[in-house]
């Protein structure tokens, strides 16, 4: 069977350390690990592990430490990790390995990444496992690659469905600055020495996107999103970058064509959608942002081909669709239209997306429209849901509540000829 081993560098690492050699060493033949230069506990939690571990300088250039971890290494396949990462269903790696005709695999790397949108959760597939061979060796200072070493052997990558946690991508927003800021030092550095490289580019105008430096960001990334030279993937994610930025200039028209120049190169991918959604409820458009979310929901399945896409749950999606609800109900009620304002808390409820201001608003129409059932129904909601600053409001709605079920109790079902003072009285409208 073939063997494998677990390749990584680094550097003060003893609060991910650990959590790292456990996720993987069940499903790992050797454990190579070079150091470049802890000065807390890396090393001996490394020694626990039954570890190789090997000192290297650091030299400010990623691809040379980790070219030094491969050098050490002697089973048939590397898998290469950071700390901060866990493999997760690690037995899968077995099957993967098994297969002669295969070279390479990507992986499914996850976790939390600060976008100036907000924090999203992101998936990318990653080269992360391929065979030891003496001429595949990882490129660049930093984004080291191992990929176009795989391509000049002629060899292709395929996918896997193994899943590495990236913890390491939910650090603060200050950590995840002072990282970009890093990032662009080496890749500046390197772009002095390699001018024309686009991926080089690509990473350096990511960075910059990163720290909110959008003037630098946008002629850089322009300058190499027509490149035939870079994968269809990388010029989406171009064209992902372009929506970011143009978000920030509130320039919605030019956001949705980045989007749909986004998913005419790579229709199978989450982000573009996404923003599409969120561009839509922004201008406004919000019977539109609900449709497109239908297409969203039934292409969440679909494998990726972006090079870093979102991962979305439906809880997420359901919160943009009540959110839709909550304005298209509360335009018709500014436009006195209370049929409109009351289909679309209907429409909302159906697909059971509830929130306190459309509920207020169900029960006063249901008041108004005399229709106990459905505003005790919606008073059972506020009750439970109302924040606990709203505690008065708490109190008035569970008076009411006690007075429409006293109501039923003594007359029965209300009819619209009911009009006596003390119908008007348990019946008008919450404020």
């Amino acid at each position: 069977m073939a063997s494998i081993t677990l390749s990584m560098i680094v550097k003060n690492e003893e609060k991910y350390l650990e959590g790292c050699l456990e996720s993987a060493r069940p499903f790992v033949d050797e454990i190579v690990i070079v150091d470049t230069g802890s000065t807390d506990k890396t090393v001996e939690i490394a020694k626990k592990y039954d570890a190789k571990i090997f000192t290297y300088a650091w030299t400010g250039n990623f691809s040379s430490a980790r070219n030094e971890s491969l050098k050490h290494s002697t089973s048939d396949w590397i898998l290469y990790l950071d700390a901060d990462e866990r493999i997760i269903d690690g037995a899968a790696l077995k099957k993967y390995v098994s297969n002669n005709q295969i070279w390479a695999y990507t992986l499914l790397v996850r976790g939390k990444v600060h976008m100036p949108s907000g924090i999203v959760d992101q998936e990318m597939a990653y080269p992360r496992l391929f065979r030891r061979h003496h001429k595949i060796r990882f490129e660049g200072h930093v984004h080291e690659q191992i990929t176009p070493s795989i391509i000049r052997l002629g060899k292709k990558i395929e996918c896997s469905d193994v899943v590495i946690d990236h913890l390491g991508y939910s650090v603060s927003a200050e950590i995840n600055t002072e990282k970009a800021k890093r990032n662009i030092t080496l890749l500046k550095s390197q772009l002095e020495k390699q001018p024309n490289n686009e991926y080089v580019k690509y990473q350096l105008g990511n960075s910059y996107v990163v720290i909110k430096e959008y003037d630098l960001a946008e002629p850089l990334l322009r300058s190499i999103a027509q490149s035939p030279g870079l994968a269809s993937s990388i010029r989406s994610s171009i064209h992902n970058l372009f929506v970011e930025i143009a978000l920030q200039k509130n320039d919605f028209d030019e956001a949705e064509q980045c989007c749909r120049n986004s998913l005419t190169i790579t229709p199978a991918q989450t982000m573009a959608r996404w923003f599409l959604t969120g561009i839509a409820a922004k201008r406004g458009k919000y019977q539109e942002a609900l449709q497109m979310m239908n297409d969203l929901r039934s292409n969440l399945k679909i494998t990726s081909k972006l090079a870093y896409d979102l991962i979305l749950n439906e809880r997420q999606i359901e919160e943009r669709e009540l959110y839709c609800y909550e304005m298209l109900s509360n335009d018709a009620e500014q436009r006195s239209d209370t049929n409109e304002a009351y289909r679309w808390i209907i429409e909302s409820e159906k697909k059971k997306l509830l929130s306190v201001s459309l509920q207020r608003r169900g029960l006063n129409i249901a008041l108004s429209r005399r229709d106990i059932p459905a505003a005790n129904m919606r008073l059972e909601y506020l009750i439970n849901h109302l924040p606990i600053e709203s505690e008065n409001l708490r109190v008035k709605f569970l008076e009411l509540q006690r007075k429409l079920n006293q109501y039923q109790e003594e007359q029965g079902t209300i009819t619209q000829n009911r009009s006596d003072n003390t119908i008007h009285s348990v019946i008008s409208p919450m404020q």
